[in-house]
């Protein structure tokens, strides 16, 4: 499956993630102080996703995602600003006692993209230490085990189950999520139409449960930029939550419920 999305490895930096929210802590009756190369090696394969920084939980709209595919190559999956769109940029990787370091090959020469301290790690979090603006932050790490990435193609119905949201109004919503990182959007107008936008385009990927959006309205081109966690797809249901943050600092958590649209009704106006 082609995604249409930047790959630019010079806009990976995780470094560059503002982080605040609510208290999250390590598991300590699971936490193991052996950080040593074979423990690390052992235990970090698989798909990571940044949940805490400093004993506060990680807006969603902040996240990032860590995918070792052995313990020598990794993808990362970035969504922390408005200049940098990537997925799954691959990455070497080298594993110390006690650290793990990123680099990748760009024009020849080897990068060095990011470098974390190894403060404990187990099947199923990790914490890392991680150099940002002259100081060291404490990152917490979850093993995330599910994929929504095949799941979440086709048409879905759906409006928000929370109190807020961001770009949300309340009424209903259509999304066609198709199979090569776009998708389609429409909006049900009072005669019972539902109206393909006028965006000028829609991106998405998905990674593990995250969900990444990016849209341009025909209005203002303005680029938009969305994330939720999925929390569920099955049965033709799907759950998203995200943790927001408001403009006073504060955060609250969004949820959104969609259905799965098997058969089209006469009043689509979206076409294929």
């Amino acid at each position: 499956m082609q995604r249409i999305i930047s790959r630019t490895l010079a806009a990976v930096t995780i470094a560059s993630i503002g982080l605040s929210g609510l208290t999250s802590c390590f598991d300590e009756k699971e936490n193991t102080a052996d950080v040593s190369k074979q423990t690390i090696e052992r235990r970090i394969t698989g798909k990571w996703m940044i949940s805490g920084c400093d004993g506060k939980a990680v807006p969603t709209d902040e996240k990032a995602v860590i995918t070792f595919e052995s313990d020598s190559k990794a993808l990362m999956t970035l969504f922390p600003d408005a200049q940098s769109w990537t997925f799954h940029s691959p990455v070497d990787v080298m594993i110390q006692d006690g650290a793990v370091t990123f680099a990748s090959v760009l024009n020849g020469d080897t990068i060095q993209v990011l470098s974390m301290t190894m403060r404990s790690i187990n099947d199923k979090e990790m914490l890392t230490g991680i150099s940002k603006d002259g100081k060291q932050h404490d990152y917490l790490w979850k093993k995330v085990k599910a994929d929504y990435s095949a799941d979440i193609v086709g048409i879905w119905d759906g409006r928000r189950t929370s109190d807020q949201s961001v770009y949300d109004e309340g009424h209903p919503h259509r999304w066609q999520y198709l199979d090569d990182g776009t998708y389609r959007y429409y909006t049900l107008d009072k005669d019972g139409n539902w109206n393909l936008s006028s965006n000028i385009y829609n991106y998405y990927f998905v990674d593990g449960n995250l969900l990444c959006t990016r849209w341009a309205e025909a209005a203002d081109s303005i680029d938009h930029r969305e994330m939720w966690e999925i929390q569920d797809i099955s049965n033709g249901l799907m759950d998203w939550e995200a943790l927001r943050r408001a403009d006073d600092g504060s955060t609250y958590t969004a949820t959104f419920g969609m259905s799965h649209v098997y058969e089209v009704d006469e009043f689509w106006n979206g076409g294929n």
